[in-house]
């Protein structure tokens, strides 16, 4: 009897363990235009809270709410830009266990992002550094910012294909 108990709590434990989106963190798989890890485009910022916490920062213009706001975690590096109906548009995360299914992480270089996913990108440069550029796949909902001085991947960000 006590040998099931046993068994029992480790089961149950276990399955709280997997269960839980915060401990769970192996899931660092990056679907273009669909999630980050856990994190799916279209989630409820109630979601996110529910599975990060309570965000370090919350950044929007008062002036332009239809813009909407940007919801930052500094523990995961993971922000949210939230349309007024308040639900994922956007997810950016400058952690390297995040990867696409072609092997793309932080610290990638721009090279292997063109050779994974071709020549059909926009190239911007980054309005607050000169350093950086972003390469934008908009039909993938997908978009990297790469050091122009090393070129490595600094971020990845998923959003809505368009």
């Amino acid at each position: 009897m006590k040998r099931l108990l046993i068994i029992v709590l480790l089961v149950l434990v276990s399955l709280a363990i997997i269960c839980s989106p915060v401990l769970a963190q192996g899931d660092y798989l990056v679907i273009p235009g669909q999630r980050m890890g856990s994190l799916t485009l279209g989630m409820s910022i109630d979601d996110a809270v529910r599975i990060l916490g309570k965000p370090n920062d919350i950044v929007g213009d008062p002036n332009h709410p239809e813009i909407g706001k940007t919801y930052f975690w500094n523990d995961y590096n993971i922000g949210f830009s939230a349309a007024p109906e308040m639900t994922a548009k956007s997810i950016l995360s400058s952690k390297k266990q995040y990867v696409t299914a072609e092997g793309i992480r932080v610290g990638s270089s721009g090279n292997d992002v063109v050779r994974a996913y071709g020549n059909g990108y926009m190239r911007m440069p980054n309005s607050f550094n000169r350093e950086q550029v972003c390469i934008i796949y908009s039909k993938l909902g997908l978009q990297f910012l790469i050091s122009e001085t090393n070129n490595l991947v600094l971020t990845i960000s998923i959003q809505v294909p368009y």
